[in-house]
């Protein structure tokens, strides 16, 4: 944010909502608002103004035009709730329905070993550029497409990753350029899914461009805090809020579900992409951080019965046995497994 604009809204804060326009009349004097206020502190002189109007709540700056790139701002510095008026189903209701006591087996038995195993490569350092480009082409695979004929898009991509071409895609990536006849040989296999320009774009922008600039901060951000995590991987284009927690239980963090299609489905009374939009995309995409930290929560409070030695990545993992529960599916994800650790 412009340094401008944070000063005016910090005098916004202080003085209220009303007083934006003195904020701007000390910030032309060339005065710093803080040093303005030292002085006014100092002053015996009562100064005269408006009884301050409240500030604006970050739904109301979100709604504003004249804020709505404030409202992220806002937000954070008032740590506000940008979604209180997103109205979910009950979470005991939900719990019922799905009548869930434990991470199913299939899950804990194949894909809780793999992010074992990604967890312990992440501390070690060993986690780098292919890495990346592999856990970002398999998550952008995923988004707004469905299985067809019993194959899941994401799967599909896995599969590819081994393929010669798969292969010839990696070598030229980790060199920092795009095969185009490696990316060609993708986009044709995967039409069925949809979108398959998208990802072969996707493809090409990850080889030039991601993993010889991210790959060394991958590590960290893996091992990181929630806030690193999620603001490394919002830098990348297409991977939001509610996907970011797929990406990174590729790479062995498991602390944050998937707000996908099936969860909203199953939490929300109204889950049309447009009624999500409108609260994901609040606060700049903080609104989508609450959302997953909303859904977070639900899931905890289920407390499923897990391995203790897998408890870092109960989120994940109990969004997987939700997912395929909701689905009527039993999905191991050997496929990612086998591309990620490039069986």
């Amino acid at each position: 944010m412009a340094e401008g604009l944070r000063e005016r809204l910090l005098a916004a804060a202080l003085l209220g909502k009303d007083a934006l326009s003195s904020a701007n009349d000390w910030l032309s004097s060339g005065v710093p608002v803080g040093v303005r206020l030292r002085q006014l502190d100092r002053s015996t002189t009562p100064i005269p103004r408006k009884k301050p109007s409240p500030l604006p709540t970050p739904e109301e700056a979100w709604n504003d035009p004249n804020m709505q790139g404030a409202a992220g701002f806002l937000g954070s510095i008032r740590g506000a709730n940008l979604i209180k008026d997103w109205m979910w189903r009950s979470a005991p209701a939900v719990k019922k329905e799905l009548g869930l006591t434990e991470v199913a087996p299939h899950v804990q038995s194949v894909f809780g070993p793999f992010m074992q195993q990604q967890a312990q490569r992440a501390s070690a350092g060993e986690l780098g550029a292919e890495d990346l480009l592999k856990a970002y082409g398999i998550t952008r695979s995923s988004v707004n497409r469905a299985a067809r004929g019993g194959v899941r898009p994401e799967g599909h991509m896995a599969d590819w990753l081994l393929t010669p071409a798969g292969q010839d895609y990696l070598a030229a990536a980790r060199a920092g350029k795009a095969d185009p006849k490696a990316i060609a040989d993708l986009v044709e296999g995967f039409q069925p899914f949809g979108m398959a320009e998208t990802l072969g774009k996707d493809l090409s922008f990850g080889a030039e461009n991601l993993g010889p600039t991210l790959g060394e901060r991958l590590g960290p951000a893996v091992t990181g805090s929630k806030g690193d995590w999620r603001e490394f991987a919002q830098e990348l284009p297409g991977i939001g809020p509610a996907k970011s927690g797929f990406m990174a239980a590729l790479l062995g963090r498991g602390d944050l579900p998937t707000l996908d299609a099936r969860q909203l489905n199953l939490h929300t009374p109204e889950s049309s992409s447009q009624e999500v939009s409108k609260f994901i995309r609040r606060g700049g995409g903080a609104g989508g951080d609450q959302a997953v930290d909303r859904l977070a929560a639900r899931q905890k409070a289920m407390a499923l019965e897990l391995d203790p030695a897998l408890d870092p990545f109960y989120q994940h993992l109990t969004h997987h046995t939700i997912w395929d529960k909701v689905g009527g599916t039993q999905t191991t994800h050997e496929d990612i497994v086998r591309a990620m650790l490039n069986r």
